[in-house]
């Protein structure tokens, strides 16, 4: 588990299952920008017994809140092979819980789990240019823009361009001493 202060990360865990799934698959908790595909419950049980949600190409933590409350996930990915880094993909459940800091903050402690864990030296945010929030987010945690892919996600039946973030390990380091 990784402790914050108004919120901790930890791993999934079998007893999470239907919780997580219910919420997984919950249309109404995705905001403007989430993918909108849905995950059948056979599929997200396979993929825990398989890996736990936590491999050395993918990890997937809970947020929850202080009372071990599912508030919502992040996780890692490898999006580029080559490249020596791992995007970041996060997702509150309860739409009333934006704009409390909890994201920042679970993204802050998870920067800090995988730079400290992996071997890598970048993480990336990708975000939907409209989507404010996300970038805050990754812009409060140190990460610079890098620049848009052009017509890179087909979101409500238009390619649209997307923002990428990155924040290096020489840049993590200088920031956090």
């Amino acid at each position: 588990m990784i402790k914050g202060e108004k919120i901790n990360l930890r791993l999934v865990e079998e007893r999470d299952l239907a919780q997580y799934h219910k919420l997984y698959n919950d249309i109404q908790n995705r905001g403007d920008y989430y993918y909108m595909g849905l995950e059948p419950e056979s599929v997200i049980t396979r993929n825990y017994h398989e890996t736990g949600y936590w491999d050395r190409g993918f990890g997937r933590m809970l947020i929850v809140d202080k009372n071990d409350q599912m508030l919502g996930y992040i996780n890692y990915f490898k999006s580029v092979s080559y490249f020596s880094s791992y995007e970041i993909g996060y997702r509150l459940f309860d739409v009333g819980a934006h704009g409390k800091g909890i994201m920042t903050e679970a993204v802050g402690l998870f920067v800090a789990y995988l730079f400290r864990a992996y071997d890598i030296n970048r993480l990336e945010i990708r975000t939907h240019p409209n989507n404010k929030s996300s970038q805050k987010v990754a812009l409060k945690n140190g990460f610079i823009e890098e620049g848009r892919a052009r017509g890179a996600v087909l979101y409500k039946n238009e390619y649209i361009d997307m923002l990428q973030y990155s924040l290096t390990r020489q840049e993590f380091y200088a920031g956090s001493e």
